[in-house]
């Protein structure tokens, strides 16, 4: 809306609503009752991502000598984004991939609570399954839902705890939802999260969990397990694959059938190892030293390449080959790492430290990871970051996550 306030001049109207494209040239003139005034050549001018641009020299919009007043409101939109789940509430970015120095937004507890009394629990489990988020909070009694693509107007939910365990992972295959804790796993098929939760103890302990388009597999704190062929988590008792001390890593590479397991033998034996199959052999690519507080939780797998989180540093490597892993960045001692995710151009980990990214596949030793930490800081969100997910994320449930 822009009006001239050196000469006797009309309030005018130009907006993206009748106007869908450039030039905004519709006019609708505010202290008439006129009608829309044709599209008038007089006045062109676009919109653009950060403001707009007037090109006419109109005596209503642009004279030279002329003074104006004007007032501009951006349209709101609905892109997707990242999502960081933490101490304090999550964050949300204003973008649907990963970058340094971007806004994140705050929505603390008690907003996500929305009325309800704020827990001083962290947010841990969260994901993006095409129609709605969830985000679970790790005292396995409260959760969050939002069917908005760009991650605001949260629903609180508090009808489904998992047994009264820690809740360590969330994940959509396409027919249910799984929430996995400690105490066990919590199911749904309503899309948006909102209703008809069910528990069950099947899954207990789990803190990684994969769906590979038929079967679902996790970690626990201390064995690997995998479910009975079929949709429903909850059909039958787990099978172990294999027993470590700590077996909390696991990713699925639905394009080469590659499955990524992360464990610790021992307080300071971590393995990365690789099978074709579930259930199947499982070959070593690489054993990391590590110290009784350095925890694996989390695979990141892409394409061609996959990236671990591990308390002594974040590794990557390609998914099909068994040549030793890469160390990319150090998190400092004693971390352990939470949250990943490949949102389709970038990986992201999460520790109880740090959170940082890398844009494209590690193809070649030039990629590295950028710490994020300090632009979540800024926002609000400070310590314990456990979930990252982004709605362009999500991948095919059919061939699995």
């Amino acid at each position: 809306m822009v009006k001239n306030i050196t000469t006797n001049s009309d309030w005018g109207i130009f907006d993206s609503a009748r106007n869908t494209s450039d030039p905004r040239n519709l006019l609708q003139v505010a202290n008439t009752a006129g009608i829309d005034v044709t599209p008038l050549t007089a006045f062109p001018q676009s919109f653009d991502a950060d403001g707009f641009t007037v090109t006419s020299n109109s005596n209503s919009i642009n004279a030279s000598g002329q003074n104006y007043i004007y007032s501009a409101f951006k349209k709101f939109q609905t892109t997707a984004r990242n999502i960081i789940a933490g101490a304090e509430g999550i964050a949300v970015a204003a973008s649907a991939n990963m970058g340094a120095g971007m806004d994140w937004f705050l929505i603390s507890s008690a907003t996500l609570y929305a009325g309800n009394t704020p827990s001083t629990a962290t947010h841990k489990g969260v994901h993006h399954n095409g129609t709605a988020w969830v985000v679970y909070h790790t005292d396995a009694t409260n959760a969050y839902i939002s069917s908005s693509p760009d991650g605001y107007n949260w629903t609180y939910q508090g009808a489904f705890a998992i047994g009264g365990g820690l809740v360590e992972n969330i994940r959509w295959n396409g027919t249910y939802w799984v929430v996995a804790g400690q105490s066990g796993n919590a199911t749904t098929t309503d899309p948006t999260g909102a209703s008809g939760w069910t528990f069950s103890n099947i899954l207990r302990g789990w803190s990684d969990i994969e769906w590979d388009g038929t079967q679902w597999s996790g970690g626990t704190f201390n064995s690997i397990q995998y479910a009975p062929p079929g949709a429903d988590p909850n059909n039958g008792a787990m099978t172990t694959w294999v027993s470590y001390q700590i077996a909390t890593g696991l990713g699925f590479n639905a394009t080469t059938g590659t499955y990524i397991l992360c464990s610790r033998t021992d307080a300071t034996q971590h393995l990365v190892q690789r099978a074709t199959s579930i259930g199947g052999a499982l070959t070593t690519i690489q054993s990391i030293a590590g110290t009784s507080g350095q925890f694996t939780y989390g695979v990141a797998v892409s394409d061609n390449a996959f990236v671990i989180g591990q308390g002594n540093g974040e590794y990557t490597t390609n998914t099909t080959g068994t040549s030793t892993v890469t160390r990319r960045s150090n998190l400092g001692a004693n971390r352990r790492v939470y949250g990943k995710n490949w949102d389709g151009t970038s990986y992201t980990i999460c520790s109880n430290a740090t959170v940082s990214y890398m844009v494209g596949q590690p193809a070649d030793s030039a990629n590295a990871f950028i710490d994020i930490t300090s632009d979540l800081t800024a926002a609000g969100l400070t310590g314990n970051y456990f979930g990252v997910a982004s709605a362009d994320g999500v991948k095919n449930p059919t061939t699995g996550f």
